[in-house]
Formats: C-alpha cells, structure tokens, sequence
C-alpha cells in the first residue's frame, strides 16, 4: 500500500511537471502535444492505481488517448505543410 501512495505521489509530480512545461513552453506545437501526453500518461498511472478492478474502463481511456495523440499530430502535420513550421504563435484559426 506504501508503494502505491509513492506512485501516486510521481504521478502527481509527474502531471504538475507537465503543466508547467504547457505554461512555460508553449512556442511549438509539438512541445505542447509531448506535454498533453505525459499529462495522459500520469492519468493512466491514477486510474491504474484506483480503478484497478475495471480493466474496459483503462482500455476504453487508452483508446481515446491514442485518438487524441493521433488527432493531434494529424492536425499539426496539417498546420505544418500549410505554414510551414509549428510555432503557435502563427495559428489563427481565421485561416483554416
């Protein structure tokens, strides 16, 4: 039971290490999207430890974070070969 708290605890330094880079790093799109992930990653690690007898409810999670990670760089690919880099400064939705 020890351990679990400890992971417990990384998960949530984990997640506020990740929301910090969001707040600080946010110049390229693909830093932001490496951020959202370790912010899902940390999640799965929470659900793991509180949700350990409902094992659909982590796969279903895990599927809707590969569709959100996949989406995400779909999108920036997509932003990428119409501008030209990832900065995200540059993006107005104006334009799509």
């Amino acid at each position: 039971m020890l351990g679990s708290f400890y992971l417990f605890l990384l998960s949530c330094v984990f997640m506020m290490i990740m929301v910090i880079s969001i707040c600080l790093q946010n110049k390229h799109i693909l830093s932001i999207l490496l951020s959202l992930e370790g912010i899902m990653l940390s999640l799965y690690i929470m659900l793991i430890l509180f949700l350990c007898l409902n094992n659909y409810l982590l796969l279903v999670f895990l599927s809707l974070v590969a569709c959100e990670a996949s989406i995400g760089l779909s999108l920036m690919v997509k932003f990428v070969r119409s501008h030209g880099n990832d900065y995200v400064y540059m993006m107005n939705l104006n334009k799509f």
